[in-house]
């Protein structure tokens, strides 16, 4: 998934939800250049700008608590990645502890967008890593890619809606 996908889907998320954040997708070297104001969701490439891409994390903050959510369908620390981190190093950070995607996959882009679903329907992050068991990781593949199959028929539903309000809008006025 690139990074215009996953940004339209992300501003689609919000209209599905009816909530509102402002919502990033941006390579490792980018983040210091988005605007931090919650609610927010950083999608993070752990790769530069001037690489392909490795691998997508998510940053997300919801309200002005001092906690930081990081999620990685990997379970790998922000370190591990060498990640630039979005705020300063005394922030607290909660974060996922078991690795849910099979090593072989490339859903995390998928992972990112249902764990934000999830978080703008008021679920608890850790109740959201509880739908995943780090023992059947080709089935939580399964559950985000329905997930995301899903969402793309909404998505398309709801554009196809967008576009026929706005087409009618354009006839008839």
């Amino acid at each position: 998934m690139d990074t215009q996908e996953l940004l339209a889907a992300m501003n689609e998320i919000n209209i599905l939800t009816k909530t509102f954040s402002y919502n990033f997708v941006v390579a490792n070297d980018e983040i210091s250049t988005v605007n931090k104001k919650p609610p927010f969701f950083i999608i993070q490439n752990t790769g530069n700008a001037d690489t392909p891409g490795y691998h997508w994390v998510m940053w997300l903050k919801i309200n002005h608590s001092t906690t930081l959510t990081y999620f990685d369908s990997f379970a790998k620390s922000p370190q591990f990645y060498e990640l630039n981190l979005p705020f300063n190093t005394k922030t607290k950070i909660q974060r996922n502890k078991y690795e849910i995607q099979h090593s072989e996959s490339n859903l995390c882009g998928n992972y990112c967008l249902y764990v934000m679903y999830n978080i703008l329907e008021k679920r608890k992050f850790e109740d959201i890593i509880l739908d995943f068991s780090p023992s059947t990781l080709r089935n939580n593949d399964r559950i985000v890619s329905n997930f995301y199959d899903n969402l793309s028929f909404k998505i398309s539903y709801n554009n196809a809606k967008k576009c026929q309000t706005s087409c009618l809008r354009h006839v008839y006025t």
